[in-house]
């Protein structure tokens, strides 16, 4: 009776495979610390910066220049950095919708999702009340864009990070994953495994013409953990 032939209680997925993404990848200059990169975190790439004063990091990476990192780098910690999603979701509209960096599915947000998004310029402007309805906007998009049910590429912004790191699994397994709301923590410990004096983080700027935490509450929490169970697990 406790046989599960056809997976019924495994959460479904249908979200494409993704690749390594080797572009994304750096590595610090002065120590071999290489940082998978699921999307933009500047805290990670000034604290790679800071490794040992090593200067800018590493980036750019080719399958032919990682393999040559990789070679004179034996026995490199690798590590990622995850977020809450909702967190995520917050970061990835604000950063490429309401700034229209990507106005071509901003624009389909607009005609097809119904979202009220002011101008780039105007945003700003906008209430907490406007902001949480059009954030609430976004993540419905996000289910189904996850699902393969809009049309719109999924992007490796709001990607779900389980994806993300199965991907990069395919090259080298992650040997540490950080997360955001403790990365001092994370990082010194990662430094000292790499014998270099710890680095202090930069503080993180809000984003966005609304802070999260003025909006949050178990609806929005809600809604996220819809738009990408895998990474509310």
């Amino acid at each position: 009776a406790r046989i599960d032939y056809f997976g019924m209680a495994r959460l479904p997925n249908f979200e494409p495979r993704r690749g390594s993404a080797i572009g994304n990848y750096s590595a610090a200059a002065a120590a071999p610390a290489l940082w998978f990169s699921i999307g933009p975190e500047p805290r990670v790439d000034y604290w790679l910066a800071g490794l040992a004063d090593g200067g800018p990091p590493q980036t750019g990476f080719t399958a032919a220049s990682l393999a040559r990192w990789l070679a004179t780098h034996p026995g490199f910690p690798t590590f990622v950095v995850v977020r809450h999603p909702l967190e995520r979701a917050h970061r990835a509209f604000c950063g490429a919708i309401l700034t229209g960096r990507y106005g071509r599915i901003r624009r389909r947000l607009i005609r097809a999702f119904g979202l009220n998004l002011p101008e780039p310029a105007d945003v700003h402007l906008m209430t907490p009340a406007e902001y949480r309805a059009a954030l609430m906007g976004f993540l419905r998009f996000w289910k189904l864009n996850l699902n393969g049910q809009t049309g719109v590429r999924i992007d490796r912004l709001w990607c779900s990070q389980a994806q993300a790191l199965s991907g990069m699994s395919e090259l080298a397994p992650p040997s540490m994953i950080c997360r955001a709301d403790r990365l001092q923590a994370d990082l010194d410990h990662l430094a000292l495994t790499l014998g270099v004096a710890p680095v202090a983080l930069r503080a993180e700027a809000e984003i966005g013409p609304v802070p999260l935490a003025e909006i949050y509450d178990d609806t929005l929490e809600e809604a996220a953990r819809s738009a990408c169970p895998r990474d509310m697990r």
